[in-house]
């Protein structure tokens, strides 16, 4: 009797030869579409590769420089403020000028408009000028009032306004009580470009002043008028000094000069009478004198202004003996 196979091997054979067949048609469709793929990938790549050669070698297009700028925004004419002044512009920057720069300042219409104008005008709100104008604070230098005549410069603009207290004499001194100075002004180099003139200081202020022994003018019986113009263009304090009466005896090279009134005579730091003479309430008389109303006369015994034998008479004299007459002392 003949066995049949059992149905369930046959089935197995089946499959596998299924998975075969199966596993050859994939494989074949690899082997047959493998060169497809690669070349499609390959063709990916070479356009990945074309871009980054394009995007660096390709020049680039920059955009127009064109600023954005509001067409109404305008600036108004620059104001002026004055010299060594300081102000913020609409930047929020201090600007300090100097003392020989003018401070301008502008606004812009409408108003604080320039705030949207990238970048923003430099300078814009606020501007420092160098100017003639704008001089720098006075500065000493040491001479006062006659004690320098060469020391000047140009004079300062007169925009400037009263810079000194007082400007220099035709002499190029300066007035009593006042120090020479200088500024500079504008673009003026120091120290080539000062500028000079005057300006009141107590250091300047000189007097005549009384030595020891001596008197100030006008003090009777002896001190007479101080010399015209003695007081004043004085280089220091200066001691009075005494000179016979008369104008010739004032000269303008020695300061504080008093006279000596009539019938008194310099001696030293003072006025007195002459040796021999006698002083009375307001004169000296000489020997054989006396005074009498204010002037001098013989005394009693003495006769004046006798004849000298030539024909004249020995004036303002007075001799021991009457034989020129009663009126003797009245020739």
């Amino acid at each position: 009797m003949t066995k049949r196979p059992a149905k369930l091997a046959r089935k197995d054979a089946q499959h596998s030869l299924e998975y075969v067949i199966l596993i050859t048609l994939i494989m074949a469709g690899v082997i047959l579409g493998a060169p497809y793929v690669i070349r499609s990938w390959n063709a990916q790549i070479k356009g990945w590769e074309d871009s980054v050669r394009d995007s660096m070698t390709d020049p680039l297009e920059e955009s127009p420089d064109v600023l954005p700028s509001i067409v109404s925004c305008s600036p108004d004419p620059w104001a002026a403020v004055g010299c060594a002044m300081n102000a913020t512009d609409s930047a929020g920057i201090t600007w300090n000028c100097s003392a020989t720069q003018f401070l301008q300042t502008r606004t812009y219409t409408p108003l604080n408009c320039e705030l949207g104008i990238i970048p923003t005008p430099d300078p814009n709100t606020v501007q420092c000028l160098t100017h003639t104008c704008c001089c720098t604070a006075p500065q000493p230098t040491g001479f006062c009032g006659a004690q320098d005549n060469t020391l000047a410069g140009a004079a300062v603009d007169p925009c400037a306004g009263p810079v000194f207290d007082q400007p220099l004499n035709a002499d190029n001194t300066c007035p009593d009580g006042t120090m020479k100075s200088w500024v500079l002004c504008g673009d003026d180099v120091d120290p080539a470009d000062r500028r000079h003139g005057c300006m009141n200081d107590a250091a300047c202020v000189f007097t005549c002043q009384v030595p020891a022994g001596g008197a100030p003018p006008n003090t009777l019986p002896a001190y007479g008028a101080l010399c015209a113009g003695d007081d004043t263009r004085l280089w220091g304090n200066t001691d009075y000094t005494y000179v016979n009466a008369g104008a010739g005896n004032c000269t303008a090279a020695t300061k504080c000069k008093i006279q000596c009134n009539p019938t008194f005579v310099p001696t030293g730091a003072s006025c007195a009478c002459p040796l021999g003479y006698t002083q009375y309430a307001t004169i000296c008389c000489p020997p054989g004198q006396t005074e009498s109303a204010g002037v001098c006369v013989c005394a009693a015994g003495f006769a004046k202004a006798c004849p000298d034998g030539f024909g004249g008479y020995i004036a303002g004299q007075c001799y021991q003996g009457s034989s020129c007459g009663a009126n003797a002392c009245e020739q």
